[in-house]
């Protein structure tokens, strides 16, 4: 029976209520008239989540082991890879008879995002549960329409429900494309914040230095 680890990384929410107290102490100690407040506010509030994250609030890692055989339906990423490979391939052929050139162009895009998607889950492989619903319903399924849809296109005039069908199916392609990038957004969205903040933290400090000179010079005019 073997055995495996589990992990599980879960960042704290207390950098944010703490940047939101110290949000609400200063705009009752300090006006908020100009601009340059609310920058000054702004790059004051990141130094505040990174010093609350750095040094008093940081993320948990949680690990645990179990049998791998009582795991059921459990794929690793390199099969998950194989199984989106396989599905990619579909939707690249079935792209390549599709002569109409909004769908084309969202499933290009479609493609692209998943490919952005496991170039991600490579360096974090714990995120692979939160996709394994688009291996196995929501692609398998905009294949099938697709399929469908190239059929409506072989039609010399398409009409009735036929036509009515066709847009539906341009509709969910649209709709696909739009899930599997939030998808995208949100696996991004904590190492986004991350970067933002450090990002903000320089531009606060070399300011606070005077050394971000076109920044001084509109601010004077």
């Amino acid at each position: 029976m073997g055995q495996m680890t589990i992990k599980n990384k879960i960042r704290s929410p207390y950098p944010f209520y703490g940047v939101g107290i110290f949000c609400l102490i200063y705009a009752f100690v300090f006006d908020l008239y100009r601009i340059t407040d609310y920058f000054i506010l702004t790059g004051l509030g990141i130094v505040v989540y990174v010093v609350l994250k750095s040094v008093f609030f940081h993320d948990v890692t949680t690990q645990k082991t179990v049998n791998s055989d009582s795991v059921e339906n459990t794929l690793t990423l390199v099969e998950m890879e194989k199984e989106a490979a396989t599905q990619l391939q579909a939707l690249n052929e079935l792209n390549q008879g599709i002569a109409d050139e909004k769908i084309s162009q969202d499933l290009n895009e479609i493609v692209s995002t998943i490919k952005q998607i496991f170039k991600y889950l490579r360096e974090h492989p714990e995120d692979t549960t939160s996709i394994r619903k688009l291996l196995a319903y929501y692609l398998p399924v905009l294949i099938e329409l697709l399929e469908t849809y190239a059929h409506y296109e072989t039609l010399s005039e398409p009409k009735g429900k036929v036509k009515d069908t066709a847009g539906e199916i341009e509709g969910a392609v649209e709709m696909m494309k739009q899930a599997i990038h939030h998808k995208y957004e949100e696996l991004y969205q904590n190492q986004m914040i991350d970067t933002n903040a450090e990002i903000e933290v320089l531009k606060t400090m070399l300011h606070q230095d005077g050394l971000l000179l076109d920044e001084m010079k509109e601010e004077r005019n």
